[in-house]
């Protein structure tokens, strides 16, 4: 009668409490290794696509000088935000074409970096809110465009 389990602790009479059953915590996760591969395919392509739009939209903005008074007011030149959006455009058609969907996130990721860094000194934080989430989503379709798209469980 030296210690009795309780809620998977292990608690001694002199007071010390250890665990007495190794914790998964990856066990939560595993919905998402049974998802089936064709909610996955949905789930990827849904994202992708959504990211085509938005980065293609705001690509595309900056190509043709809309809103561009936001970002030459904090010095930035239009050649360099007609550079970017360019590559906004190239980018984000990249998503759809399955072959070049990991790079064209990679990349996505990488051009959102560097938006972050700009609106950090601008302190613009619905334009970090936004790179945040394009991050988190662009990050996801990296996940599920890999070969191996599951949570290990181990």
């Amino acid at each position: 009668m030296t210690s009795h389990l309780q809620n998977g602790i292990n608690s001694s009479l002199d007071g010390t409490c250890r665990l007495s059953k190794k914790i998964n915590l990856s066990a939560g996760l595993s919905f998402l290794s049974d998802m089936s591969s064709n909610i996955k395919n949905f789930v990827l392509w849904s994202i992708a696509t959504f990211l085509f739009f938005e980065f293609a939209i705001d690509g595309w903005g900056k190509l043709h000088g809309e809103g561009m008074n936001s970002l030459t007011g904090w010095g930035y030149s239009c050649s360099f935000i007609g550079i970017i959006g360019f590559f906004e455009i190239v980018f984000a058609s990249g998503l759809l074409i399955p072959k070049s969907r990991k790079i064209a996130a990679f990349f996505i990721v990488t051009l959102t970096l560097l938006s972050t860094y700009i609106h950090i000194i601008q302190q613009d934080v619905l334009g970090l809110l936004i790179n945040a989430m394009n991050i988190g989503l662009a990050a996801m379709v990296l996940w599920y465009s890999s070969e191996r798209s599951h949570v290990p469980l181990n």
